[in-house]
């Protein structure tokens, strides 16, 4: 194949990509198709309500089990200070114990609330 035969085969296959469609039409047209928006829509109306309400039992769950174990750990600590055998060590790490329990009570309480 000579030069100027080489140029114009491949000024011929430009002018063919030029003309031919860049994503070709790959889905069929169907002419009798109407989508159903109403079914559509109420299908993620239902979805999202569904995913909304499984958010809300998971955090619950979630908030309790948090609850259980701050209930624990403030337990072990006025256990621990009771070993110690210092009764101002006692006094004040139960005092901070039923400041955090009050606190985060009204706290997690209002969570749940909202969950609910």
């Amino acid at each position: 194949m000579s030069r100027q035969e080489w140029y114009r085969q491949r000024k011929l296959a430009k002018k063919a990509a030029a003309k031919a469609p860049a994503t070709p039409n790959v889905t069929p047209e169907t002419p009798n198709f109407t989508p159903d928006v109403e079914a559509a829509a109420e299908r993620i109306k239902k979805t999202s309500e569904r995913v909304l309400e499984l958010s809300k039992e998971n955090g619950l769950i979630w908030l309790e089990a948090y609850e259980k174990m701050l209930d624990g750990v403030l337990k072990l600590e006025e256990d621990t200070a009771k070993d110690l055998g210092s009764d101002w060590v006692e006094k004040l790490v139960s005092t901070q114990a039923d400041f955090i329990r009050n606190a985060s009570q009204a706290y997690l309480s209002t969570l749940k609330d909202r969950l609910k």
